[in-house]
């Protein structure tokens, strides 16, 4: 039944009853007398006591309204008009006549209790910090670092370090990072910025009774160098990698976290734009260093671009950029015109082995038993080549002779030999690299940890 009958149901016996299609109003005739309109005992009759309107009527009428009223279950808007028709209603919303007993409360069925997700997502448990200073923290974290220095693995570790490039840099770095907000550090491969810039801030910071306060993230653009960089600094401080330590690390599903104030992260980019999400400001990181900006890719560009906006709504934090090349002018410009500090490389004296050393060394003698060159072979097999490697070879071809008269005066002919058969270059010839690798472990001249292949 729809609500705007019902409403009209109730309207009709507001302004009489219908008798046969008639309707006859409600006749008040006194405040403190009752008079009945119509037959006494007859359904449909009204009466007023005490100024106020009774209806009578016949019980099958009376049953249909409280069904509808039961069916639409709906509490009056106004209830001061409701109580002038003579209607009340129970705790549950369901209306009823004056004498009418309310109907019985159905029991409802309890509710679930609301389950609250206590659980933090793990990859954001670092993230989810408070950044407050703890005094009783800063001290100890001060004791621990005096009491590494005593330490046999740390000190040994520290003679290392000493003679790593970037350690020649270390108060300039500090400096240059307390200095100022964003920082851009070049260097060449080897020289240490990745281990090393990461625990002068961590250290100053200690230094200076501020320990607390350090929250170092330090982005890497692959997940093997994020844990092997976070294992090699935690050698060095002669600690354990994770564990509540010093340093640690943060992957896709892997992480060993560090201690929660005083510490060194590392981890991937894509962890940082993962963080982003829960907190665009990053609100419990004091530095944030991004390693290897030089290796372009869609993720660090765009965490790039909002570290830059982000440096404006929080001019606590401290940003690092680390490039293994000598563009870092284009990351200054883009950051403002920063500042750059550029740590020198190792240089030691270089001697270069060829091919035909390597040959002549490990009297080397390719498995193939086909000694004739490629364009031989192919050309009794009668496979079509391209018109620039056709060149090439043409080319190959008349140089050799001349080449070969020369390496004759410094090298064996069965060296010659091999080098005409090894002019493959779509081949590696694993089987030599397998017995280089050898002849460097086993001969204790070249088995130097500065040896490159």
């Amino acid at each position: 039944m729809a609500i705007g009958e019902a409403e009209e149901m109730v309207e009709d016996l507001g302004m009489g009853t219908r008798r046969g299609g008639k309707e006859e109003p409600v006749r008040a005739v006194g405040d403190t007398t009752a008079t009945q309109a119509g037959s006494p005992g007859k359904s449909g009759d009204a009466a007023v006591v005490h100024g106020r309107a009774v209806v009578q009527m016949d019980e099958s009428r009376e049953e249909h309204i409280a069904r509808l009223l039961s069916t639409v279950q709906r509490e009056p808007a106004n209830p001061s008009t409701s109580q002038s028709w003579g209607l009340g209603s129970d705790s549950g919303g369901h209306s009823y006549f004056d004498g009418e007993e309310p109907p019985p409360e159905v029991p409802k069925k309890p509710s679930p209790p609301e389950v609250k997700d206590t659980v933090k997502d793990k990859d954001l448990e670092y993230l989810f910090q408070d950044p407050l200073r703890d005094s009783s923290l800063d001290e100890e974290l001060k004791r621990d670092l005096l009491k590494k220095r005593e330490n046999s693995k740390y000190t040994e570790m520290l003679k290392f370090r000493e003679k790593l490039p970037s350690y020649n840099k270390k108060m300039e770095l500090v400096q240059l990072v307390r200095a100022n907000q964003v920082l851009v550090v070049s260097g060449e491969t080897g020289c240490g910025k990745t281990t090393q810039v990461t625990q002068f801030i961590l250290d100053d910071y200690i230094e200076r009774g501020m320990g607390s306060l350090c929250r170092v993230v330090c982005t890497q653009p692959r997940r093997i160098s994020a844990i092997s960089v976070a294992e090699r600094v935690a050698a060095e401080r002669a600690e354990a990698v994770g564990e509540g330590n010093s340093c640690g690390y943060q992957i896709r599903l892997q992480s060993r976290l560090p201690r929660k104030q005083g510490s060194v992260l590392y981890c991937t980019t894509g962890i940082i734009l993962q963080w982003l999400r829960s907190d665009p400001h990053l609100s419990s990181i004091s530095h944030l260093v991004l390693d290897e900006i030089h290796e372009r890719n869609l993720q660090s560009d765009v965490l790039i671009t909002i570290v830059k906006d982000l440096i404006r709504l929080r001019d606590d934090l401290k940003i690092i950029l680390m490039s293994a090349t000598l563009n870092a002018e284009k990351f200054s410009k883009y950051f403002d015109n920063c500042p750059m500090i550029h740590i020198p490389g190792f240089t030691y004296p270089v001697k270069e082995y060829l091919l035909e050393d390597v040959v002549e060394m490990l009297r080397y003698r390719p498995q193939s038993q086909d000694r004739r060159p490629r364009w031989k072979r192919r050309f009794m097999q009668g496979q079509m080549s391209r018109p620039e490697k056709e060149q090439k070879e043409e080319e190959y071809k008349e140089s050799w002779p001349c080449y070969a008269r020369t390496l004759r005066e410094r090298y064996s002919d069965s060296t010659i030999d091999v080098l005409e058969a090894m002019d493959d270059d779509d081949k590696i010839d694993l089987a030599l690299i397998v017995e280089l690798i050898r002849y460097i472990v086993l001969n204790e001249d070249l088995s130097s940890p500065n040896a490159m292949v």
